[in-house]
């Protein structure tokens, strides 16, 4: 016959760990939901400032053209 060596069990052990686990999860979880939402804006605001930037520069070959025109 085999030896049997049991184990004391005790369930709120492994219910802390989970906790730490679910907490360290959560924590790194809203980090990156941050830094995401933090790239989107910074994205949305380069790609304002650039059709900006195409506008202005349209303005200007339009005035450029007009002048060419007249003389």
């Amino acid at each position: 016959m085999a030896n049997v060596v049991w184990k004391e069990f005790n369930p709120s052990d492994d219910l802390t760990k989970l906790s730490q686990y679910v907490g360290a999860y959560s924590t790194t979880t809203m980090d990156k939901a941050l830094e995401v939402s933090n790239l989107l804006k910074e994205r949305d605001q380069t790609i304002t400032s650039l059709q900006s930037q195409v506008s202005e520069r349209q303005q200007k070959i339009e005035q450029l053209e007009q002048q060419l025109s007249t003389q």
